[in-house]
């Protein structure tokens, strides 16, 4: 591909619940790809989203990593609390666990879920 794109992910972001690269993107858009999701996503302090079903996917990993901010994943299945603090602190998990998420502090993470997978539950 002889082909350049640009943009600023915080105003794409919301356009698409924070994902900008999938299976689920509009293939004009060149950001159409089964390999790979992408998400930049801004939580503010406080927010909470229980994911322990939709959390639960068959077949993709997951990676989250935080730009800034302090946020705090709990994965109920492993009875384990994961802290993200530090710029660059990530966590990654795989296929059929579900999560609670909080952000202690407005935070940005960026997530990366391969592959991009249409029929996949969660």
């Amino acid at each position: 591909m002889k082909k350049i794109i640009t943009g600023n992910l915080s105003l794409e972001a919301p356009n698409h619940r924070g994902w900008v690269v999938g299976h689920f993107m509009e293939k004009e858009t060149g950001l159409q790809t089964g390999n790979v999701e992408v998400k930049w996503a801004e939580h503010k302090k406080g927010e909470i989203a229980e994911r322990l079903e939709a959390g639960k996917r068959e077949r993709t990993k997951t990676l989250t990593f935080l730009v800034r901010g302090k946020y705090v994943f709990f994965f109920p299945d492993l009875d384990r609390e994961v802290i993200l603090d530090k710029e660059g602190d990530f966590v990654f998990y795989g296929a059929n666990l579900g999560y609670v998420r909080r952000a202690e502090e407005d935070s940005l993470v960026v997530v990366l879920r391969w592959p991009s997978i249409k029929a996949d539950k969660g």
